[in-house]
């Protein structure tokens, strides 16, 4: 299990949707930030079942806009570690998982830029470069922009 060293302000892309939400909740009650940037079009919970209303507060939305890396930039001033949970479940209207880890590239870059000290991507299946699946080479191709 790793361990996770208490923060300032956390950032979570997605944290009131599905993945984020529950990081966000663990990262609040056990006191490892002070504070989270919601990186997401999302600015109310997707379900409220295990979001402590108490909890909400401490949680600031912020439009993840890929095409917009200054507003990016300001954003993530302060933050210690970004955690992302972005990322496309299948490719529908021209947008690809390659494309999707290109948006993951400018986030991380941005992360960068704005000084953030740690990133942690979700990646929740095993990852090969030599997958067949897309969602999976993409997640793969990620990995090579976080060094």
């Amino acid at each position: 299990m790793t361990t996770i060293h208490p923060s300032k302000r956390t950032a979570i892309t997605g944290a009131l949707s599905f993945t984020g939400r529950y990081l966000a909740q663990h990262l609040l009650q056990q006191n490892h930030t002070t504070s989270i940037l919601n990186l997401s079009s999302r600015t109310k919970p997707i379900s409220s079942h295990n979001l402590t209303p108490n909890l909400s507060p401490k949680i600031q939305s912020h439009p993840l806009s890929f095409h917009n890396p200054t507003k990016l930039i300001e954003a993530l001033q302060n933050v210690d570690i970004l955690y992302c949970t972005y990322w496309i479940r299948f490719e529908q209207h021209g947008d690809t998982h390659f494309q999707a880890a290109e948006r993951c590239k400018v986030l991380f870059e941005c992360a960068r830029d704005a000084g953030v000290s740690k990133v942690v991507f979700s990646a929740h299946t095993g990852i090969s470069i030599d997958s067949p699946f897309s969602y999976i080479a993409g997640k793969v191709r990620i990995t090579t922009y976080m060094v």
